[in-house]
């Protein structure tokens, strides 16, 4: 908010002088009662509710349970993917630990809170989430559990790569080169980081730099001599001709799983997804692992999509949930290096679709105090509270004692 009211001064100084430009920390209470107002909005009433359930960490064991929604009667047509202006925040729920029990409670309550008794619930494989969602659809069997496909199909990459000895070599390889190279002039072919959470869900970029790489190396004369000489490229990078075959099974793996999720994205699980999934792979090329991991994901897509009833469309995946995480962390910054901070209540403020007149109803009934009882009420006394208190008693000790060192 901060960078909003620089830019309004800068444009409207004669405003800014005369104080009619509204600080930063008042933007953010904006944005933090218009969150507090969509979280608590009423549900509108029906049977058709699809929940999409996910934790997001924040430090150490804070965590916070993140659930959206959206009526299965107003999905996007298919062949459209989910949008934040499609999804209504359910809940936002803090905690330090979550288990099975925990979750169960908590969707619970939730059902008392809200009136709704959710068609179905999607998540990831979380143990904790996952088997707290199963103690709730069997105490409600009205309310159907089903999976996550983008967190399935990197599990099948992880079995085929986690112990594949290629694999590690080549990774351990590509560890080495971005050591030797990052401060080298070779650093404009310099690997990706390949993160170490759910690594599996995002080979494309190393996979992606090791083709150039390779394309590189077959047609150095792609990089300006005064670049980088073709002897150099040849030191640093020519162990991964040796690799040449390996990238080329890999990158075909993840093109069954990329258009398989892209076919499941846009039309979410149900009764025709598996048809078309089987067509669409049935294109792509043969080989013995290949046709085993085609097998493999159209009976998943089988399985879930067998949850779903005649003529209705679930939602497959819960990207548009983890966007939405990834989209607060940019808005906290380094904040959320300290733990949760109060712009946690913007997360809900991400969803639907924001109008004016949405916008002065949040205003007109959510005042700073609702906000601050929840902050409160569902965070407590935050490490950033606790440092401005530990500040203002220093300061406070300063002025009374100005003589003392």
């Amino acid at each position: 908010m901060s960078a909003v009211t620089k830019t309004l001064a800068f444009f409207f100084p004669e405003q800014g002088r005369q104080g009619f430009i509204p600080h930063a920390t008042s933007g953010r209470m904006w944005l933090l009662r218009l969150g507090y107002y969509k979280l608590n909005a009423s549900l509108e009433p029906a049977n058709d509710w699809a929940f999409l359930a996910d934790h997001a960490i924040e430090i150490g064991k804070h965590r916070f349970l993140g659930i959206i929604g959206i009526r299965l009667s107003n999905l996007p047509p298919p062949g459209k993917c989910l949008q934040l202006s499609d999804m209504t925040p359910i809940a936002l729920l803090p905690v330090e630990s979550s288990t099975q029990e925990i979750v169960h409670q908590q969707l619970e309550a939730l059902v008392v809170e809200t009136g709704v008794l959710p068609r179905a619930i999607l998540s990831d494989e979380g143990s904790d989430l996952s088997g707290g969602i199963d103690r709730f659809c069997k105490a409600h069997p009205e309310t159907t559990r089903y999976r996550d496909l983008p967190h399935l199909a990197a599990r099948l990459l992880k079995k085929r790569l986690e112990k594949n000895a290629r694999w590690q070599a080549f990774i351990q390889a590509a560890t080495q080169t971005k050591f030797a190279t990052a401060q080298t002039e070779l650093a404009i072919l310099i690997p990706p980081r390949l993160r170490s959470k759910a690594r599996y869900m995002n080979l494309a970029g190393m996979l992606s730099w090791a083709e150039k790489v390779l394309t590189v190396l077959d047609d150095p004369s792609l990089v300006a001599p005064e670049l980088a000489s073709a002897e150099r490229l040849n030191e640093k990078f020519g162990w991964m001709r040796d690799y040449r075959a390996d990238v080329q099974q890999w990158s075909g793996w993840l093109a069954i799983i990329d258009a398989t999720l892209d076919i499941v994205r846009r039309d979410g699980y149900c009764a025709s997804t598996s048809g078309k999934v089987t067509q669409v792979l049935d294109a792509l090329p043969k080989t013995a692992e290949s046709e085993l991991l085609k097998q493999e994901l159209i009976a998943i897509v089988d399985t879930e999509s067998s949850k779903a009833k005649p003529g209705e469309r679930l939602p497959s995946s819960t990207e548009i949930l983890e966007s939405s995480f990834g989209k607060l962390k940019e808005i906290e910054g380094n904040q959320t290096h300290s733990g949760f901070t109060s712009l946690i209540l913007i997360w809900a403020a991400l969803f639907g679709v924001t109008t004016p007149p949405l916008i002065r109803d949040a205003m007109t009934h959510v005042s700073v105090k609702h906000v601050k009882e929840w902050i409160q009420t569902n965070l407590g006394p935050t490490v950033q509270s606790k440092r401005a208190k530990l500040a203002h008693a220093l300061r406070k000790k300063a002025t009374e004692n100005p003589e003392e060192p």
